[in-house]
């Protein structure tokens, strides 16, 4: 079934792209690739994923998730100075470090920019909730 599938979709990409011709093995694994690309995309902003896993992802889409995530603690922008928390966590949009106490994925200032919230919940194929929902 599958086969069939691929034999005809190559029959209809090369009737609408007569100049372009590729191999059938090389049809099937750009077929291939992009098909799984939004679900990898997606995979990518996963938290729990190994390390390995991770780095291939980058390779894959030529994305820093790593320049992304803090890897350096820093201290919580929302705490008292007298309680001094440090935290890894922090701002999807702006990189602003938030303690588990104040952690949500998009920090107050960025939340009121619509267009960063939208940005956030496109690129991890989430769907937005409504603007008294907490952000997690």
């Amino acid at each position: 079934m599958l086969n069939i599938a691929g034999i005809n979709s190559q029959i209809i990409f090369s009737a609408n792209n007569p100049k372009t011709n590729l191999a059938r093995r090389n049809f099937l694994r750009e077929l291939a690739n992009g098909l799984i690309r939004p679900h990898l995309q997606r995979r990518a902003c996963k938290t729990n994923l190994p390390r390995s896993l991770k780095i291939r992802l980058q390779e894959l889409f030529g994305t820093d998730q790593e320049a992304q995530q803090n890897a350096n603690p820093g201290r919580c922008a929302y705490c008292d100075w007298k309680k001094n928390r440090k935290t890894r966590f922090s701002c999807f949009k702006c990189n602003t470090y938030m303690c588990l106490e104040h952690i949500t994925a998009i920090c107050k200032p960025c939340r009121e920019n619509s267009h960063a919230t939208t940005e956030y919940f496109n690129y991890c194929g989430r769907d937005m909730p409504s603007m008294g929902d907490e952000y997690t």
